[in-house]
């Protein structure tokens, strides 16, 4: 477009250009000014999208204690993150055939349907309800000799550690789609909930166990104490701690609960069935019961939405879609079969939905519409 190829890179140009047909149809489309840069200014978008988001993340890894050390790896991981982001697009633009409609142009009408926010709903042990959320801080309640309080988006239980005898009261933590919140609990465990889930816990740790009931999705940072064991319930599946890093995924709508260790060590239990798992390990658990161990997976990934990104691994569309519909204020309806495809990658968590389905719809050959807070999902050729 320049005019600045030197002679041994134009002959390298026409070279390449006569290969093959598809080729010099590629190399004309690339020619389009208008339209090269129509999308070259739709990838700074999400660029600057991901830029806002690694900033964020950062401010939030640096405020946690004795977090210092990770932010070289962080950094690491959010670089891999956008480059990702970045070849999407680029993929997009390498793929796209001139006779499609650009998935942006599909999807600029319709109105456009925000991120989620950090929310929940706190629901006491006498039946009163809470509303939580970032702006809302101070003291919210006393119960069992704690003060519960809330600060810049976090659920704090103050430590009462002469009340841990008394008969437990429990509080229920709730986030319904497209919110998330994070909690401190009495013995210094913290937990990210993500959306539409639900954590119920004793305001007080009493007897030899600490115990906790998880619906949905939870990341778990554990506060060692070896003569009282951290236990997560799920249904009749039970995951044991000591000290450690972890996250369940158990949406009943998933094909199977998946539990990953990022750190220390972790025991999962069926009535039937328990496996030991180390650091990097993934254990599946399907419908039936079955038993799947994952050695060497990409546990950090797994808790990637803690720090605003969607993580998919090898996910057909239809799990795509379960993660945005748990974030965003839509319903998906389908027509017809879906295809085989599948998706691997990051998309920012702080982009409004029109945005992700605009990278998603470029990757894919169902139709994408969004009508009055539906996503319309055809299946087959898109053209």
């Amino acid at each position: 477009m320049q005019g600045k190829l030197t002679t041994e890179e134009q002959r390298d140009l026409e070279r390449w250009r006569h290969e093959a047909a598809a080729h010099q149809q590629l190399l004309e489309e690339l020619d389009n000014k208008a339209e090269f840069f129509d999308e070259v200014k739709l990838c700074a978008r999400y660029e600057a999208y991901f830029d806002k988001s690694a900033k964020t993340t950062l401010r939030k890894l640096l405020a946690k204690p004795g977090s210092a050390s990770k932010v070289v790896r962080l950094r690491k991981w959010l670089v891999a993150a956008s480059v990702l982001a970045i070849m999407a697009m680029f993929i997009y633009l390498l793929n796209k055939e001139s006779n499609t409609t650009p998935a942006h142009k599909q999807l600029a009408t319709q109105p456009e349907i925000p991120p989620g926010q950090q929310k929940a709903r706190l629901l006491l042990s006498d039946g009163s309800v809470i509303v939580l959320d970032q702006a809302k801080t101070g003291e919210l309640a006393k119960q069992q000799g704690a003060t519960i309080y809330n600060k810049d988006g976090q659920l704090i239980y103050g430590y009462e550690p002469e009340h841990t005898k008394d008969r437990p009261v429990y509080n229920t933590l709730i986030t319904g789609k497209g919110e998330t919140y994070q909690t401190t609990l009495s013995d210094g465990s913290t937990i990210w909930l993500n959306a539409s889930s639900s954590l119920r816990f004793p305001v007080a740790f009493a007897g030899r166990e600490r115990v906790v009931e998880l619906k949905g999705e939870g990341y778990f940072e554990v506060k060692g104490n070896a003569s009282k064991p951290f236990k997560v319930m799920v249904g009749d599946k039970t995951v044991e701690v000591l000290g450690t890093r972890f996250s369940v995924n158990a949406y009943t709508e998933e094909r199977y609960m998946k539990t990953s260790l990022l750190e220390g060590k972790l025991k999962v239990s069926t009535p039937n069935k328990a496996q030991l798992l180390e650091p990097g390990q993934q254990l599946r658990i399907g419908k039936d019961e079955t038993f799947r161990l994952i050695s060497n997976a990409k546990v950090e990934a797994e808790i990637s939405w803690t720090n605003g990104l969607f993580y998919f691994n090898n996910e057909d569309l239809p799990a795509v879609l379960r993660q945005l519909t748990r974030w965003y204020q839509v319903e998906v309806v389908y027509h017809g079969a879906i295809g085989p495809e599948t998706f691997t990658g990051y998309i920012s968590r702080e982009l409004p939905l029109g945005d992700v389905l605009e990278s998603i719809s470029s990757m894919t050959q169902a139709k994408l519409e969004l009508q009055e807070g539906k996503l319309h999902v055809y299946a087959g050729n898109k053209r």
